[in-house]
């Protein structure tokens, strides 16, 4: 995600308020990387154990700080939420 320049520190503050979701049930993975090279932009990376974890946790009060990122224009463009999968 890209961030409005002078609003990173807020973003990042936004994005460390995620660390409690490595404790959800289903979560095997969860982290908050930001560019070496472009300093307005962040990646959240989640694992989860199957897509019903997934679901269960879009569904909780934790995505709430999702939406404040957003709310407060805090993105220069729209969140864009990609999914991935291991090859088979």
């Amino acid at each position: 995600m890209m961030v409005k320049s002078g609003l990173e520190d807020r973003a990042r503050g936004i994005l460390k308020s995620f660390a409690e979701v490595s404790q959800e049930d289903g979560c095997l993975e969860y982290r908050m990387y930001e560019s070496l090279i472009y300093p307005l932009v962040f990646m959240v990376y989640g694992r989860w154990r199957d897509e019903a974890a997934y679901m269960k946790y879009l569904a909780s009060p934790r995505t709430k700080p999702y939406d404040e990122l957003q709310a407060k224009e805090l993105l220069d463009c729209p969140y864009d939420l990609k999914r991935w999968m291991p090859l088979r």
